[in-house]
């Protein structure tokens, strides 16, 4: 499991959040309040059949996170080949995916 911690800034106020990437290659995403531990956003962000492989023998897990200027959104790596951006909604804007899946 992927987890990072971050400094949100909306409407003027500090918000600190926990975001993880759980599952084989990072399927869900969850966000959590951390002071109270209230799960704020969860977000499938691809099916079990889509993930990587638990076996793939290289190394890391393929997954990342990055949180856009002071926004609550979030850009994702899961399966190291498909980037998304993930609004404060959980609505997705967009998705790149690797052709060659690498």
């Amino acid at each position: 499991m992927f987890c990072f911690v971050a400094h949100l800034f909306p409407q003027s106020y500090v918000r600190v959040v926990v975001v993880s990437l759980s599952g084989p290659g990072g399927v869900v995403l969850r966000k959590f309040d951390h002071s109270t531990g209230q799960l704020i956003l969860e977000k499938r962000l691809q099916t079990l059949h889509q993930s990587l492989p638990l076996d793939r023998g290289d190394f890391g897990d393929g997954t990342a996170i990055a949180f856009v200027g002071e926004s609550q959104d979030i850009v994702a790596l899961t399966s190291g080949h498909t980037v998304q951006r993930i609004e404060g909604t959980g609505r997705v804007p967009w998705v790149w995916e690797s052709p060659d899946k690498t």
